[in-house]
Parts: C-alpha cells; sequence; structure tokens
C-alpha cells in the first residue's frame, strides 16, 4: 500500500505541534519544580520559625516540651477515680458503670498527629528532656549536626507515615545545651504537589490537542492562496501563457507569485521572440528561395541570347557581318552577366557582414560628379560632406541616377542634390518620371522587384538596384527615403553620418 505524502500544511502542523509540546514541557515542569521547590521551601521555613520559638521558650525558663499537655493531645486523658475506684463520674456527680467506650477513629488519628507535631526536647546525650517515653530524636543524624551549632531538615519515613524533621539547637551563652525537633506530615503537601503534576500531564495532551487543531485550520487557511497558484498553474500552457496568478497583500506567498508571474513573463517574452525569430527566419528563407530563382531566371536571359548568338555564328553559311552581330551579342550577355554577378556577390557580402568599408571624408558633390554620365537632364547643385566609403557612395549616386533615368522621359528632368544638416549629410535624387505606384513602395527595396517588370528589364534593369543602395547605406550607418507618386515622379533621400567639423548649415 502506497504511503500518501506528508503536505506542507500536516508538516506544518507537526512543527508548530512539536515546537508546542517542547516548550509546555519545558516551562510546565520548570514552572512546577519551581513551584514545588518554593511550598517546600515555605514549609521548611515554617518549621524552623515554629522550632525558633519554642527554642526561645526553651532558654528563658519554660516548662518542659513533654510537660504542655493539651486535651485531645498528648494520649488519652487518665481516668478520674470515684469513691468505689472503678468507675467514671459525670460532671456534677454522677456514675457511669462498667468500661469507658472507645474513642472514635478521628480521636485516634488527632491524637496520631497530635503526637507526631509535639516538639521534642532532647538533650546533649541523647535523651528526651521531660518527654514521655519515645520521646526521642525524630532524626539522630540531625540531632548531631544541631548539636555541632548547626540547625537542619529531614525527610524520613516513620510507620508507613512520611514526616518532614527539622532540628535547631538550643544555646546558653555560646554553648549548645540541648537540640529542639520539631516534625510535621507531608501526607497534604504530597497529595498537593501530586495534584498539580497531574494537572499538568492533562492539560499539556490537551493543548496540543487544542493547538493542533487551530494550527491545522490556520496551516490550511494561510497556505489557500498557494492551492489557488497551483491550480492556475496547472492550467497555464503554451497557448496561454498570457494568464498570471492572482496575489493578494505582501506577504511571502505573494512574493511567490510575483516571481512566478515574472518568470511567465519572460517565457511569454522568449516564446514570442521565438516565434518571431521563426517568422523572420521562415520570411528569410522564402526571400532566399525567391532571390535563387530570381538570380536563375536573370542568368538565364543572357545565357539564351549568348546560347542563340553563338549557335548562329557556328552555322556554316554564316557571313562576316552575321559573326560579327553574334560576337557583340555574346559579348553584351557576358558584360550583362558579370554586371550581374558582382551585385549577386555584392548582396551576399552585406548579408554576411562581410563587406570591406572605409571611413573617410567624402565630398557628395565630386561623388556625384564621379559618375560617368553625359545627359542633359541631369542636374547637380549643393554640397555635402559625410563620413562613408568613397567607392561606396559613388556606386549609390550611379544607381540612383540610373534608375531615375530609365522612369524619366527624354525631356523630363532629373535633380541630384547635396546637402548637410548638424547630424546627416545628404543626397537627393528628384525626377518626374513615371513614379511608383502606393502598392509597390513597401516592396521596392526588396531584390529582384520591379514595378513595371517588362518595361525594367527592356531597359537594363535587374531589380538590384534600390536593394544594393538600401544595403551600402544601411552598412555605412545611413538610411534610405523613398517618395513617389505614380505619374508624378519619384524622390530619393540618402542619409549618412556627417563628417566631424563641418558646420552643418546647409
Amino acid at each position: 500500500m502506497k504511503l500518501r505524502p506528508i503536505t506542507v500544511r500536516m508538516k506544518i502542523t507537526l512543527w508548530m505541534s512539536g515546537v508546542l509540546f517542547a516548550v509546555l514541557v519545558l516551562f510546565g515542569f520548570g514552572f512546577l519544580s519551581a513551584a514545588q521547590s518554593r511550598v517546600q521551601g515555605a514549609f521548611d521555613q515554617d518549621l524552623f520559625d515554629r522550632a525558633r520559638q519554642i527554642a526561645g521558650g526553651v532558654r528563658l525558663g519554660g516548662p518542659p516540651i513533654g510537660r504542655q499537655g493539651r486535651v485531645g493531645q498528648g494520649g488519652p486523658r487518665a481516668p478520674e477515680s470515684g469513691p468505689a475506684g472503678g468507675g467514671f463520674r459525670r460532671r456534677g456527680g454522677g456514675q457511669l458503670q462498667g468500661q469507658p467506650p472507645a474513642p472514635p477513629d478521628f480521636f485516634t488519628e488527632g491524637d496520631e498527629l497530635a503526637n507526631i507535631r509535639r516538639p521534642r526536647w532532647i538533650g546533649r546525650d541523647g535523651r528526651a528532656l521531660g518527654g514521655q517515653e519515645g520521646d526521642g530524636a525524630w532524626s539522630q543524624a540531625l540531632l548531631e549536626s544541631s548539636l555541632s551549632g548547626n540547625r537542619g531538615s529531614e525527610t524520613i519515613d516513620v510507620e508507613g507515615r512520611r514526616l518532614r524533621v527539622v532540628s535547631v539547637p538550643v544555646r546558653r551563652g555560646n554553648q549548645v545545651e540541648s537540640v529542639v525537633q520539631l516534625a510535621r506530615e507531608l501526607d497534604d503537601l504530597e497529595l498537593l504537589m501530586a495534584e498539580q503534576r497531574s494537572t499538568l500531564l492533562l492539560l499539556i495532551p490537551l493543548a496540543l490537542l487544542i493547538a493542533g487543531g487551530g494550527g491545522w485550520l490556520l496551516a490550511g487557511r494561510a497556505l489557500r492562496p498557494v492551492k489557488k497558484m497551483a491550480l492556475t498553474a496547472t492550467e497555464i500552457g503554451g497557448s496561454s501563457l498570457s494568464r498570471r496568478l492572482e496575489t493578494e497583500g505582501d506577504d511571502e506567498f505573494s512574493e511567490l507569485g510575483g516571481a512566478f508571474n515574472e518568470m511567465l513573463d519572460r517565457l511569454d517574452a522568449s516564446f514570442q521572440d521565438r516565434e518571431a525569430a521563426y517568422a523572420k527566419l521562415q520570411e528569410a528563407f522564402e526571400l532566399q528561395a525567391r532571390f535563387s530563382a530570381d538570380a536563375s531566371h536573370e542568368l538565364r536571359t543572357p545565357l539564351a541570347r549568348m546560347k542563340i548568338a553563338v549557335s548562329a555564328a557556328l552555322s556554316q553559311k554564316t557571313s562576316e557581318t552575321d559573326l560579327r552581330e553574334a560576337l557583340e551579342t555574346a559579348d553584351q550577355s557576358a558584360e550583362a552577366m558579370t554586371a550581374l554577378i558582382d551585385q549577386l556577390l555584392m548582396l551576399a557580402r552585406a548579408d554576411a557582414q562581410g563587406l570591406t568599408l572605409k571611413k573617410e571624408r567624402v565630398a557628395l558633390k565630386a561623388a556625384i560628379e564621379a559618375v560617368p554620365d553625359g545627359d542633359p537632364r541631369v542636374a547637380v547643385s549643393g554640397e555635402g560632406i559625410a563620413e562613408a566609403d568613397q567607392a561606396s557612395v559613388v556606386r549609390i549616386a550611379a544607381n540612383l541616377i540610373g534608375n531615375a533615368k530609365r522612369h524619366t522621359a527624354p525631356d523630363g528632368e532629373i535633380i541630384v542634390t547635396a546637402s548637410e544638416n548638424k547630424q546627416w549629410a545628404r543626397l537627393e535624387v528628384r525626377d518626374n518620371g513615371d513614379g511608383i505606384p502606393a502598392a509597390d513602395l513597401p516592396q521596392i527595396t526588396e531584390r529582384f522587384y520591379r514595378a513595371d517588370s517588362a518595361r525594367s528589364r527592356a531597359s537594363g534593369g535587374t531589380g538590384l538596384g534600390l536593394a544594393i543602395t538600401k544595403s551600402l547605406t544601411e552598412a555605412m550607418g545611413g538610411r534610405l527615403e523613398i517618395e513617389s507618386e505614380a505619374g508624378k515622379g519619384t524622390v530619393v533621400r540618402v542619409f549618412l553620418p556627417k563628417w566631424p567639423g563641418t558646420d552643418g548649415s546647409s
């Protein structure tokens, strides 16, 4: 049979009862011992006081102790002889016939107690002075000690009765001439002590029973919040981490509930972070798959053109002109593939944070003018000094100007402006071309994304220009902003860290 585990409630009750039992036993028996010792001391002190009074009377020459008879003490009273010598007389002269009646038991008991309580006066030779037969010392050891000048007390047994005896010396000047011994029975005192012990032995189990029951109820009440928290905790799972334990007050259980809630907060945040990381990983996987598909598609087009041109050149009926056209087509296709591969390699390095970028002083206007261009639609103005990589800034400017030229009509205009403020150096490219539909703006910087894929591919775009621009800008600590409206044009702004020391007035 499997035993039930000991609950915390039971442990608390047992601990409380055990501590209370130890306290009651130590305190109770300690108190009982002290009380009995005080009663015994008071009892002895009363006997000593009486013995000293008697000893004082002896020193003053009082009557011998044995002659101090009292009614009801010292034995039966002697009969009075009448004229015939054998009867007893009543008061007033009456005559009683026959033997006297036997005394009742309580008279006998009283005579015995009177005989015990009668003081005894013992001389230095150990014999009773002025007493009756049997009035010798109660205790020979006390007698010898008192003859030496010491008082003392002792408990003795006489015919089954326990007596307490005190012994006090009687002095004449500096010499002990006799000893007074006084005895009292201990029946009442021992009965009192026995009743005290019995009462204590009865009260300890009763107190334990009451304390145990009260402790059980109070422990249950105190542990009720823990039970409630346990029930709530069993209902919390991976899909319900938003639930929290109810806490009341500011005790230890409330602190436990608060700590558990903080743990749930951390777990909930961890699960949310994990889900967000999983979603981001899933998105990255999808982007990678789409990137691979787009890259394969982009590479397939120049390869197909190259294949067609080379196959045509290898035919037997190909003229010299046809051979030259085939070679030019193959050269253009190879150049397009080389540019695409360079762009893909640069993006891969940016993803792996493997770009080697310098932090140097870059004049934005000079970087813009370094872009090979003779297009009359492009106008460059302004000044700005950035802390950036010179080659990367030139490539950014080339990508943005190239995009603007592809999507701007021959009679349109492209304005390229450089400027700076207290924090940023800014490169802005503004055109009045086709613009970008609002639905396409959020995805416009994604790789191989084209708002008009057919037109972009025909004009030589790969869909990687803005993606490369964004990667380079962020790698240099900047940011990219794009504003556009379909049919009205586009504004692209690149913000780069400003070179320290410039005034930033523009």
